[in-house]
Parts: C-alpha cells; sequence; structure tokens
C-alpha cells in the first residue's frame, strides 16, 4: 500500500512512499522518478526524546526517586519547548508553548530545591 501526497501546490508531482521505506517522486508525465530514502530527521528525534524523558521522568517520580524525575523531565522540556515551539510557528498553537515554558519553570524549582538548596 503506497501513501501518496502532492509534493508541490501547482504541479502534478506526486510523492509515493513504498514498503521498504522509499520516497518516490513521480513527475506528472510520468517521468524523472527521484528515489530517496526517509531518514531519522530532527523531528523524529525530538519526538522519541519527548516520549522517553517524560515517560522516565514520570518512572522515577512513581518509583519514589523524584529527584531523579526532576533531572528527566527537565531533559524532557527540552524536547517539550522544541516542539511547542514549531506547534506555534506552523499551526498556531500558542497556548501548547507557554504552557511548557510555565512547566520548564515549575521542573526547573524542583531541581533547585532538590538538588540545591536540601542539605546532603
Amino acid at each position: 500500500m503506497a501513501l501518496e501526497y502532492p509534493v508541490t501546490e501547482g504541479r502534478e508531482d506526486v510523492a509515493r512512499v513504498d514498503q521498504r521505506g522509499w520516497l518516490k517522486t513521480v513527475a506528472a508525465n510520468g517521468k524523472g522518478v527521484r528515489r530517496i530514502r526517509r531518514s531519522l530527521t530532527l523531528d523524529t528525534a525530538m519526538q522519541v526524546g519527548l516520549v522517553a524523558f517524560t515517560s522516565l521522568g514520570f518512572l522515577l517520580t512513581a518509583l519514589k526517586f523524584p529527584q531523579y524525575g526532576l533531572i528527566a523531565n527537565l531533559i524532557a522540556q527540552v524536547f517539550w519547548l522544541y516542539s511547542s515551539y514549531w506547534a506555534w510557528r506552523k499551526a498556531d498553537q500558542i497556548g501548547i508553548f507557554i504552557a511548557a515554558i510555565g512547566i520548564t519553570l515549575i521542573v526547573g524549582a524542583g531541581v533547585i530545591n532538590y538538588w540545591v538548596l536540601t542539605p546532603r
């Protein structure tokens, strides 16, 4: 099953993704097929990091290691800020970006509380 979508507006080029993950761009006249291998992009890496570090942070907090959960969540905030910034710029989702900034400040305060202000 091939996935099809227009490559550029105003032209009849069509891109198809085959079973092996190759992206094929076919010109409207059927000539000039280009094959591009889909690879790990920055957006994909950011989404993987977002899920991994957020989940790790919640898991560590649930396992009674809140100080390490906060560190994992602070790392996750880098991915959240990147994703929410682009959600704002591309889809006008400013609320997500504002919430991510607020959560980053709160998690940062928690890290300071556990790692800087707490006597050992």
